[in-house]
């Protein structure tokens, strides 16, 4: 993976337009990716990844150089709750990976 993804392209042009800020302002860095392949989509697909498939994506996912990662919703599914355990538990997560596990907030 590049070290400064930015340079990579030209800057877009950008376009003059009255009252707007955002339009006219050029991109000096690479934006932060956070992928969301393990969540709790699984309820979508026909036959839900397994743990280890989950840990296969998690695993490229890394390799390829992702720094923010969704790793599941534990409360969805076993299988989300058994995989996010074991990643944590293992000290399977890189320290520069941010990852992210979302739950149920009760209502207060």
């Amino acid at each position: 993976m590049l070290s400064n993804p930015s340079g990579k392209y030209r800057p877009a042009s950008f376009l003059e337009l009255v009252n707007r800020q955002w339009p006219s302002k050029t991109l000096y860095t690479a934006p932060a990716w956070c992928s969301v392949d393990l969540r709790d989509g699984n309820q979508a697909l026909i036959e839900p990844m397994s743990i280890r498939s989950k840990k296969a994506m998690f695993d490229l996912l890394v390799s390829i150089g992702f720094k923010e990662i969704e790793i599941g919703f534990p409360s969805g599914s076993q299988i989300d709750f058994d995989f996010c355990r074991q990643l944590i538990e293992n000290k399977l997560i890189p320290r520069t990976l941010l990852y992210r596990s979302w739950y149920k907030q009760e209502n207060t």
